[in-house]
């Protein structure tokens, strides 16, 4: 997804369409595996889904299942558009200030924009492969990186939480996005690709700590 042609393509005459279709598309592709995966995610007789309950106290046993309610009957579409409404502002905005001020590049907020905005397209595969493993394992939560190989006893450690919190499409979007600022801010691309998957690393490592702290 996305070559160095692709941002090239449309460097110099930039358009609102550049950054809302790739969402947009992410979007649909979300939505249909959330659609089709309704029996398995929503399925409350599940072993996976007793045993979360168990934990939880009364009120959160009430909170989680209306917000259950909510997904079943219109919130598998619509938080979909809301998250990645949210995630195009955020990370677009991230990769301005890196673009800017970090790497001294020349990027403008709606440039920003259409690098998350192609990056997001990265979870069109996602989608589907995310799909296909909650169908055939039939479980609501499933790994998409060395998470996959993580016991559950070692899933509670803090190197286990690491392990599970690597999206091997997280990285694929971390590389469109340094293609993105290499062509349209023109900053080294390498730089760009090392500096994006630190910050991403201290992000899981922080991560990972706080929940087993937690």
């Amino acid at each position: 997804v996305m070559s160095l042609g692709s941002f090239a393509a449309v460097l110099g005459r930039e358009d609102w369409r550049d950054w809302c279709v790739p969402v947009l598309i992410a979007c649909l592709m979300i939505m249909g595996g959330n659609y089709l995966t309704l029996a398995v995610v929503a399925d409350m007789e599940s072993p996976a889904v007793q045993e979360q309950l168990r934990d939880m106290s009364e009120v959160q046993q009430q909170q989680f299942l209306q917000f259950m309610e909510v997904y079943r009957a219109h919130g598998w579409a619509i938080i979909p558009l809301v998250e990645q409404s949210f995630y195009l502002a955020l990370i677009g905005l991230v990769v301005l200030v890196f673009a800017r001020f970090l790497f001294m590049g020349d990027m403008s907020l709606r440039q920003a924009f259409i690098v998350k905005g192609y990056a997001s397209l990265v979870m069109a595969p996602e989608a589907i492969v995310r799909t296909g493993l909650i169908l055939f394992m039939g479980k609501a939560s499933v790994q998409l990186g060395p998470g996959i190989l993580v016991s559950q006893e070692a899933a509670e450690t803090f190197w286990g939480k690491v392990l599970m919190g690597i999206n091997v499409f997280d990285l694929w979007q971390i590389w469109v996005i340094a293609v993105g600022m290499h062509v349209l801010a023109n900053v080294a691309f390498k730089r760009t690709v090392v500096v994006l998957g630190m910050f991403w690393g201290m992000w899981i490592v922080g991560r990972a700590a706080l929940e087993v702290a937690g």
